[in-house]
């Protein structure tokens, strides 16, 4: 099977953000789309990211063709060294192949069964009604990031409304004496909340979404606790999907 791809698509807006997340991934390719739905679960924090990029890959394509990759970053630096824009990649049984007169490369996948299967349904996730919308440049993002490096204790962030501004906090407030810094997220935001109680977050997921490129991020708090960070545009989408903590 040989499916079309956008290597400059693929790259920065699939294989890349994935990568910053996890080294091994099942991707879906569709006849108009790739997707992937990862799951990290640590003592730190549980997060999902679903990725999918429209693309018209090949129209013959009925069922989803499943891609085991073992080593996400490695598949990344196969397809760098390729030239072209518009590349045809061959799919067969166990690999994925390209040739070229430049460039010709063989990377193996996993065997079925050895990557586990995320059971994450996305689409009842996306029926989830949440509450406030905040909106975040990468440029605010990048300051809570470089704000972190004066509270290297603690690993929370709370995430309160003052003076009609998104603040964040870095501190624990479980622990006395803590240093603590305070800066503004964002200016735009929506809630239908008559009251909006602060939100408190692991401080993790920020410096994953900080290591990707984006115009802007929509930050999602539903009031029982589902998170969701979700950066797209006409030809992708990006979410990060967690919990909030307990105070």
């Amino acid at each position: 099977m040989e499916i079309i791809c956008n290597k400059k698509l693929f790259l920065n807006k699939f294989l890349i953000p994935i990568s910053k997340f996890t080294d091994q991934a099942i991707v879906n390719v569709n006849s108009d789309n790739i997707d992937c739905t990862s799951y990290s679960n640590t003592e730190k924090q549980s997060i999902i990211l679903y990725t999918k990029i429209d693309y018209k890959t090949n129209d013959t394509i009925v069922e989803p063709i499943k891609l085991n990759i073992g080593s996400i970053k490695k598949f990344i630096n196969a397809l760098t060294l390729i030239n072209d824009d518009i590349i045809l990649l061959t799919i067969d049984k166990n690999s994925i192949s390209y040739k070229s007169i430049d460039t010709n490369f063989r990377f193996h996948l996993k065997e079925d069964g050895i990557l586990e299967k995320s059971t994450i349904n996305i689409e009842k996730i996306d029926k989830t009604i949440f509450e406030t919308e905040i909106f975040l440049s990468n440029d605010r993002l990048n300051d809570i990031i470089k704000a972190s490096t004066f509270t290297p204790d603690t690993n929370k962030l709370y995430i309160n409304i003052k003076d009609g501004k998104i603040c964040g906090e870095l501190t624990d407030k479980n622990i006395a004496n803590i240093d603590n810094i305070s800066v503004i997220l964002s200016e735009k935001y929506t809630t239908t909340l008559e009251k909006f109680e602060d939100c408190v977050l692991k401080f993790d997921i920020f410096k994953i979404i900080s290591s990707i490129k984006f115009d802007e991020c929509i930050l999602k708090i539903n009031n029982k606790g589902v998170i969701m960070f979700e950066i797209k545009d006409t030809e992708s989408i990006i979410k990060y999907i967690t919990t909030s903590l307990i105070k």
